[in-house]
């Protein structure tokens, strides 16, 4: 569903792969086109019929897993177990059909769920036909397949290349591509943030970020702050930013950071960028200067209202929407930190937006249609998936092509969301 002739360029040099202009019906890498959990859709379903909208189709034989999905045209992936192993995943977006299987690591097992927990991401060629998928597993195994036929075209355990040690839920962050690169956070003595060659792996740079934290559990994103081009992540310490030309770290801020898990990615905001963790810490907002070759990070304000911890947050207009401990959906502006409204909604959970509503998936299953507005809490419908493996419902929500996707753990439902 297209907004006007919109697209979403990225470019990628390597081995002939132009990434070609993708649709905004796309969701190639976690958090949406622009990493901001943001679909770029329009003439969807402004409010939901009683039970939700229409299932489409219901698919099994994912395993075990947090991993979400990423779709470009009728090429979906995400990531789950086989047997004792962890594997990425390829399937037919229209009905659910699992294309290939490619294992990638023995499976990883954990007192909060085995099995995957980051999302992969899908890069295309000059065509705009997939040609990629670069994955990373809990235990650090960073792998390019060919999206053919899901054969392996490298692999590399970042946590024992940087010499690592793998924090305590395994790695989460879902790896960005961005200009021939692969960008990922193994929080090693021989590099805090990598940059790895999208053509054969090899090492283009690495970062030392002062006090050597280890990995978060966000994944990384690209921006132009103040004309420096960089990649902000949110390591184990804090809110970082690295020079995307040479590794060289640029600021830093722990105001937000917690000591247990740092997991939802930083937003920006105009010339400002706004992060939050749970565990009774809260959001701040951070301002930005630069002086010469130093860029300094001041922090605007801190908020206990917005105690976000692994659903991620979205910004609309002026205003932040997220889902606070112990899970009340709250509205902030933005600017000023103030708080519109809360809700208890469907409780604690994570959230994507799309065509002016955000929504909102519990992690106890249910899932709401809320109206995108600072001027009140304005539920458009609710429904619950059919069945439920019982676990945490942690994988986010995401549209496209007028597509709503839920996965849990072995399945996947596809809901019809269009007007």
């Amino acid at each position: 569903m297209r907004r006007g002739s919109s697209v979403v360029v990225v470019f990628v040099v390597c081995l002939g792969l132009f990434a070609a202009p993708v649709s905004a019906d796309d969701w190639a890498q976690f958090g949406g086109p622009n990493r901001d959990n943001k679909s770029e859709e329009t003439g969807l379903l402004q409010a939901w019929p009683e039970g939700g909208p229409k299932l489409l189709w219901t698919a099994e034989g994912f395993g075990e897993g947090y991993s979400t999905v990423t779709r470009v045209g009728d090429f979906m992936t995400t990531m789950g177990t086989e047997g004792d192993k962890d594997v990425v995943i390829a399937l037919n977006a229209r009905d659910g059909q699992i294309l290939w299987k490619r294992p990638i690591a023995p499976k990883y097992q954990e007192g909060q769920g085995n099995g995957p927990r980051s999302t992969p991401t899908i890069v295309t060629g000059r065509s705009g036909k997939p040609e990629r998928i670069v994955a990373l597993d809990p235990q650090g195994q960073l792998v390019c397949l060919n999206a053919d036929d899901g054969s392996v075209i490298w692999s590399v355990n970042i946590l024992e290349r940087y010499q690592g040690n793998n924090i305590i839920w395994g790695l989460s962050e879902s790896p960005l591509v961005h200009e021939g690169l692969v960008i990922a956070t193994p929080g090693g003595s021989k590099g805090s943030m990598v940059a790895l060659s999208l053509e054969d792996g090899t090492q283009k740079w690495t970062s030392q970020i002062p006090g050597g934290p280890q990995a978060g559990y966000a994944s990384p994103l690209f921006t132009n702050l103040l004309g420096v081009p960089q990649y902000i992540t949110f390591t184990s310490q804090g809110v970082v930013g690295v020079n995307s030309k040479s590794g060289q770290p640029l600021w830093g801020n722990g105001a937000a950071s917690n000591g247990t898990a740092n997991c939802s990615s930083p937003l920006l905001y105009k010339s400002s960028v706004f992060f939050a963790s749970g565990y009774g810490t809260g959001g701040a907002l951070l301002s930005f200067k630069k002086q010469g070759a130093k860029i300094s990070a001041n922090e605007v304000y801190k908020t206990k209202d917005m105690e976000n911890h692994h659903g991620d947050m979205v910004i609309e207009g002026d205003y932040l929407y997220g889902s606070s401990d112990p899970g009340i959906l709250t509205c902030l502006e933005v600017a000023t930190g103030k708080s519109m409204w809360k809700s208890r909604s469907v409780g604690k959970g994570s959230l994507t937006f799309a065509d002016g509503h955000l929504i909102l998936r519990s992690e106890k299953g249910p899932i709401a249609l809320v109206e995108a507005s600072p001027k009140a809490y304005v539920e458009k419908g609710q429904f619950e998936q059919p069945s439920s493996s019982g676990r945490p419902t942690w994988p986010h929500p995401v549209v496209s092509d007028g597509v709503l996707y839920i996965r849990d753990q072995d399945k996947l439902f596809a809901y019809d969301v269009r007007k």
